[in-house]
């Protein structure tokens, strides 16, 4: 995957919720530890599956291609992370003060006492080593977002604990 520490960020995040929609389809599996989903569940199951996931996470899933790769959990939540990750959204172009643009990689939207920031890496650069930029979020009338720099640094300080907080729990 393009960038371990965000894949990983998103598998514990998404684990969870992935096995409570799966358990709901799947009665007395032992979904951590079954090797054979696609033997044990249905596929009308794993079209009802699908859906669910494809509405909690908002995104196109292809149930036959669900059905077909994801026999684990582990391989059915590393193929919902690809998506994610895959998105032509989960980039912006930002453009920086001495006029050059920066490709940026949206990590999360996330809102702290009804302001909503944004957090970003660089393309290229790795997040766990070079770490993310927040920015405050101004939503426009046309359905485009203005970004706004954070100058205070208690605000800059709250973000980036929200920020952390919302990483932990999935909440975003």
């Amino acid at each position: 995957m393009e960038n371990n520490i965000i894949a990983d960020m998103y598998y514990n995040v998404y684990f969870d919720r992935i096995s409570e929609i799966v358990s709901e389809y799947a009665d007395n599996i032992d979904l951590e530890n079954s090797e054979d989903l696609d033997l044990v569940i249905s596929p009308d199951k794993w079209e009802s599956i699908s859906e669910s996931l494809a509405n909690e996470f908002g995104m196109d899933i292809e149930f036959e291609e669900l059905y077909h790769n994801c026999s684990s959990m582990g391989s059915l939540v590393e193929y919902i992370v690809s998506l994610e990750l895959g998105r032509d959204d989960d980039m912006i172009v930002i453009p920086m003060e001495d006029g050059s643009e920066a490709a940026c990689h949206i990590v999360c939207r996330f809102e702290m006492e009804g302001t909503g920031y944004i957090a970003l890496y660089p393309d290229g650069d790795n997040p766990e080593e070079d770490g993310v930029f927040i920015c405050r979020v101004i939503d426009c009338s046309d359905g485009d977002i203005m970004l706004e720099n954070i100058e205070d640094e208690y605000e800059l300080e709250r973000a980036f604990e929200t920020y952390e907080y919302t990483i932990s729990t999935g909440e975003f």
